[in-house]
């Protein structure tokens, strides 16, 4: 009996201390009186238990409140609360619940070694990073107000004239890259603000990060105007996914990244470009295997001499085609000058195909530009190269290495063949 007795005692002061459920303090009171009514528990015995019980129950109901205002927290963060996730080749991505707004924060390196051996010269050596690239970009507000901000890092040389003359810095400094707002309704009409990639030519609008070889052919500095800074409005529109038509305008400073100083007029750019068989991504290689893609590009952009009353101007067209591991591309330019100089005709060929899908890829080019009437005395330079890739991760981690001869004529005078090797590794975070 006294055994009996004991265990109802220690029964009652588990339940006093355990987790309690809304009945459970009644039954234990009960209990307990119960028991100083069997003489089981003295007066202090029952009066002690009664406090302890007390107090743990206390404790249990501190412990529901905040269990339940640590839940309530939990769930205003994950429904207010940011976003985080990591997306490869873009970065880091944080967005608000609502997705009004988002910022990705990415990078990439390029780490190069060149060697160029000139006729009859010694050959020289060449370790650089040719991009050190830093990016945030995303959208503010809501979806339809995108923005981007890339800084090169890797730096370039100033140069000028000052109080003494043309100068030159011996040291390299970051600059913005592109710096851009767009205004993005729909698929059919974008707006850009800013400093952007000029719309003219598709190799030039296809990213230094996914180009075919080390870098674009010879002649995209001379034909193509690069980054720019004004107004830039694109769209795509038709077919059933909206991309059979793209086009491009924009009205730009035309001075390339330099601050212009009472600049009297401005570029104006165009361009084109038909999808039949759907939009061609603007990015060179073909890792999936796609089936087959065509596009085909006109472009041209003019800026006024107001000094000669004339313009500076080109045009030209291009051509892609994608399938089944197959990627090549090809560009044709004509310059001219509001000088009256002779104009300037540049060209170019190239095509790769995946050896191993994804991994492996084996590609030619043939490049041209001549200046002049297009005669045997032209001053011309060609460009002939064999490049290998190897993708580790498609674009965003690789390993490129071309080989080839850059051929120079001056005018009236003998061809001098320089040959070429670049190797470089590319990272992208």
């Amino acid at each position: 009996m006294r055994f009996v007795r004991m265990f109802v005692v220690v029964f009652g002061i588990t339940l006093g201390l355990g987790a309690q459920s809304p009945l459970q303090p009644e039954v234990e009171t009960r209990l307990l009186e119960m028991l100083r009514a069997q003489s089981v528990l003295s007066a202090e015995q029952y009066s002690e238990l009664m406090r302890l019980s007390s107090e743990a129950a206390e404790r249990n109901n501190l412990e529901r409140q905040v269990d339940a205002a640590t839940e309530d927290l939990v769930a205003r963060l994950q429904q207010h609360g940011p976003i985080t996730e990591y997306k490869p080749g873009k970065g880091f991505a944080f967005s608000t619940a609502d997705s009004k707004v988002k910022m990705i924060v990415g990078g990439r390196v390029q780490a190069r070694v060149t060697t160029k051996t000139p006729e009859g010269g010694d050959t020289n050596y060449d370790i650089t990073a040719p991009r050190v690239r830093l990016w945030l970009k995303g959208h503010a507000f809501s979806p339809e107000w995108n923005y981007e901000v890339q800084l090169e890092m890797a730096g370039r040389r100033v140069s000028g004239d000052g109080p003494g003359g043309p100068f030159e810095s011996d040291a390299r400094f970051a600059y913005t890259k592109e710096a851009w707002i767009c205004w993005a309704p729909e698929k059919a009409f974008n707006l850009y603000a800013g400093i952007f990639p000029a719309p003219y030519s598709r190799q030039l609008l296809v990213s230094d990060s996914k180009q075919q070889f080390v870098n674009r052919w010879i002649g995209n500095d001379e034909f193509a105007p690069d980054d720019q800074t004004g107004l830039w409005i694109m769209g795509e529109v038709g077919g059933e996914k909206s991309d059979l038509l793209e086009y491009d305008i924009a009205l730009v400073n035309g001075t390339g990244l330099d601050v212009p100083v009472n600049n009297t007029s401005l570029m104006v750019l165009g361009r084109l470009a038909l999808n039949p068989f759907g939009a061609v991504d603007y990015a060179e290689c073909d890792f999936a295997g796609s089936d087959f893609g065509l596009q085909l590009g006109v472009n041209a952009w003019s800026k006024e001499n107001t000094a000669l009353g004339t313009s500076d101007s080109c045009i030209g067209g291009d051509v892609t085609v994608v399938w089944k591991g197959l990627y090549a591309t090809a560009e044709l330019h004509q310059k001219s000058f509001a000088s009256g100089a002779p104009d300037a005709l540049g060209w170019f060929v190239q095509a790769g195909f995946m050896l191993v899908p994804e991994e492996l890829e084996l590609g030619l080019r043939h490049a041209v530009i001549d200046y002049g009437a297009v005669t045997s005395g032209d001053a011309r330079i060609t460009e002939t190269l064999g490049v290998l890739g190897w993708f580790l991760d498609r674009h965003r981690l690789k390993t490129q290495l071309d080989y080839g001869v850059i051929t120079t004529t001056a005018a009236g005078a003998a061809a001098e063949d320089e040959w070429r090797l670049r190797l470089q590794m590319q990272l992208i975070f």
